[in-house]
């Protein structure tokens, strides 16, 4: 399954709210267990752990730019629901759900333009 989410992905959707056009929260998993990407106003990097279905962030880091007030409040959310997934689904050829229990915390959809390799 780590090959399956490996690459990039742009994230669609905050716990069912679709992320506006003008803003762009992106997260890349390494292959490492690292993870990294934009997070709305500024970039973010961490460690993330894999197992079956079962998806958790580590503590993450990331860069301070001010930026306007609509974007810091988006920027706060996604770092929130970061730490509250709890598990990954596929949701089609190319996306994925992140999951904060039975609740939906992000939809991904594939940016690097790699299929998603078949589970092993």
């Amino acid at each position: 399954m780590m090959t399956a989410i490996a690459g990039g992905w742009r994230v669609i959707s905050l716990a069912g709210d679709r992320l506006p056009d003008a803003m762009t929260a992106t997260i890349v998993f390494g292959r490492d267990g690292k993870v990294s990407g934009q997070s709305v106003c500024n970039r973010f990097f961490g460690g993330y752990t894999l197992s079956g279905e079962g998806l958790s962030f580590g503590q993450t880091g990331g860069t301070r730019m001010a930026c306007p007030q609509a974007e810091m409040e988006a920027e706060q959310r996604f770092l929130d629901l970061l730490q509250k997934v709890s598990r990954v689904t596929p949701d089609g050829q190319s996306d994925l759900r992140l999951m904060a229990g039975d609740q939906p915390a992000m939809l991904l959809r594939r940016t690097d333009g790699a299929e998603p390799a078949s589970p092993q």
